[in-house]
């Protein structure tokens, strides 16, 4: 899928702060990042259990597609790229996603 980079930083920016650093549920570390090819929208939820935060964002992709990817890890990555979009491809296998910008 194609993103404006800064336009998903600043969501996941706000995913972070929702997202607690320290939990003992692996999954709650994260923001779920789902694609709808449909409507050419990225939904980007993150909750720590007793607060939820959904965001949605345009995007370009040519399928349905949700990953679950750490919140914190994502925001770093987005950071310390340059290029006005990013692309990122999630592969089946269930531990693969590339982020690549420009």
């Amino acid at each position: 899928m194609l993103l404006h980079r800064e336009e998903f930083l600043n969501v996941i920016q706000r995913a972070v702060v929702i997202a607690p650093a320290d939990s003992p549920l692996e999954s709650l570390e994260c923001v779920l990042l789902e694609a709808d090819h449909s409507t050419q929208k990225l939904t980007a939820p993150a909750t720590n259990v007793e607060l939820s935060l959904e965001q949605r964002l345009p995007c370009k992709t040519d399928r349905d597609d949700a990953l679950l990817v750490n919140a914190r890890l994502l925001a770093a990555m987005l950071e310390r790229l340059d290029g006005d979009t990013v692309s990122l491809e999630h592969v089946f296998d269930g531990t693969t996603v590339t982020l690549r910008s420009g």
